[in-house]
């Protein structure tokens, strides 16, 4: 049978995506008119549960007090304001476990912890986190306490961790499955998806609520309505809101979130370091010959030494990445990429390369010197190094210790477990302060500098 392709055809997807565009223009300019005049604070749109993929506004109700900041590509911000009083439950006093579980289920989402908007306004957002956690403190009675407690172990596998670390990879997969879903409509689907498989996770000692370190999501697919841009944004709300953050959360910074891109990208940023590499060579007559650089680093990776100073460790992509201009912002061009986006995508290849794979095995093709190369966070070297973190052991007793408690102290650990799944937690002056990850020097922050400078 033979199928002509006619203008009307075209014109007809033209159209499609006018639509569309439409919609999305449609739906940004009626956010716009109920913000304050210019120059105020924005004030977002209160008791919105989600914008859906179609960009229609569901269940808005401007005269109650939860909070909603979200467009169809921005969808974090300021924290959602969790209200006992929505829920049929007292604004204040003793609660039972039944209507503390029903507003700790509200945590699923991360909105009501969400540190998107902390740069711009922390003491604000902080103050929300705050306040939507106090629904764990008037859950007085022991009885009712021991029923939540009954409830959070049977949710997350606590105290067994290795169920616990299972439960987070489980809830990723699910996730990333569930975005697939959403651009299979678009022809595209998930390459490869993992994390570095070294973390508490991938030593099968974490705790609920953790998340996934170098985490990625790799896509792959053509769409005629959408450019990789606009589904990588489509894929990356879908993630957000289908993840139980009670499990996984992606609030501990600003790196706990996966990075997504699609095969094209990354493929597209790895050549712009080659080409780079080969001009250098070319310059010096170095065709044949690895750049000094670079034999440094594949010496470094082949003998697995361990190195406390990240800038030693990391030779050849720090030259390579200062070959290219500084933007100020994380904003992804592969046309012409910048500094930024280089140092991004070196953590997603080495996690690549040496991380475990979670969900789909389709690789990118990266055989290229980055590939080989990348060497940001020293995986290789870890993973020969083994754990060596006091925090391991301190959690195997935990898991021995924690069922010996009465019930108060357990409660108050779960506590802490759920407040520590967001950035202004205070579980380090806590007195399961053993437990937890101290905040110390950030290995990274010399290494990020030495990149950006």
């Amino acid at each position: 049978m033979l199928i002509l392709l006619t203008p009307g055809y075209f014109n007809g997807i033209k159209y499609l995506r006018d639509v569309c565009t439409m919609k999305i223009q449609s739906i940004n300019y009626y956010q716009q008119s109920i913000y304050t005049n210019k120059g105020c604070k924005k004030r977002p749109l209160t008791n919105c549960s989600a914008i859906n993929t179609n960009y229609q506004i569901l269940g808005c109700n401007t005269k109650t007090n939860d909070s909603f900041k979200s467009n169809n590509i921005n969808f974090r911000g300021e924290p959602w304001v969790l209200s006992p009083g929505n829920y049929g439950i007292p604004e204040e006093g003793s609660i039972t476990a039944s209507q503390g579980i029903k507003l700790y289920d509200k945590l699923k989402c991360g909105n009501y912890l969400d540190i998107g908007n902390d740069r711009d306004d922390f003491r604000n957002c902080n103050k929300i986190r705050e306040r939507n956690l106090t629904f764990l403190d008037r859950i007085t009675d022991t009885k009712e306490k021991e029923k939540f407690i009954d409830y959070y172990k049977e949710l997350t596998g606590f105290p067994n961790l290795k169920k616990v670390s299972e439960n987070i990879k489980d809830t990723f997969k699910s996730a990333v499955k569930s975005g697939e879903r959403a651009i299979e409509g678009n022809n595209y689907h998930v390459c490869i998806s993992g994390y570095d498989g070294i973390c508490s996770v991938g030593r099968n000692k974490a705790l609920p609520g953790s998340d996934l370190d170098k985490a990625y999501v790799i896509l792959d697919g053509k769409s005629y309505l959408y450019s990789d841009e606009e589904i990588v944004d489509k894929f990356k709300e879908k993630l957000w809101f289908d993840t139980d953050q009670r499990i996984l959360s992606y609030n501990h910074d600003e790196a706990a979130f996966p990075q997504v891109y699609t095969k094209r990208q990354i493929e597209a940023l790895t050549d712009a370091i080659e080409k780079k590499d080969i001009e250098q060579r070319s310059n010096f007559l170095w065709f044949e010959f690895k750049s000094p650089a670079s034999e440094r680093q594949l010496e470094i990776l082949s003998q697995g030494i361990y190195m406390e100073d990240y800038i030693k460790a990391n030779p050849y992509f720090i030259e390579y990445c200062r070959k290219f201009p500084k933007r100020g912002n994380d904003r992804l061009d592969i046309t012409y990429p910048s500094r930024e986006n280089i140092k991004n995508v070196g953590f997603v290849i080495e996690t690549l390369r040496e991380g475990e794979s979670l969900y789909g095995y389709e690789r990118p093709n990266l055989d290229g010197m980055t590939y080989q190369a990348a060497n940001l966070s020293q995986l290789a070297a870890l993973k020969k190094r083994g754990d060596r973190k006091p925090k391991r052991l301190e959690r195997e007793s935990l898991e021995r210790n924690f069922p010996k408690w009465d019930i108060d102290k357990q409660f108050r650990f779960i506590q802490t477990m759920i407040k520590s799944a967001c950035a202004n937690n205070r579980v380090f002056t806590h007195e399961f302060a053993n437990y937890f990850s101290k905040p110390g020097q950030d290995l990274f922050a010399p290494l990020i500098y030495a990149l950006m400078r």
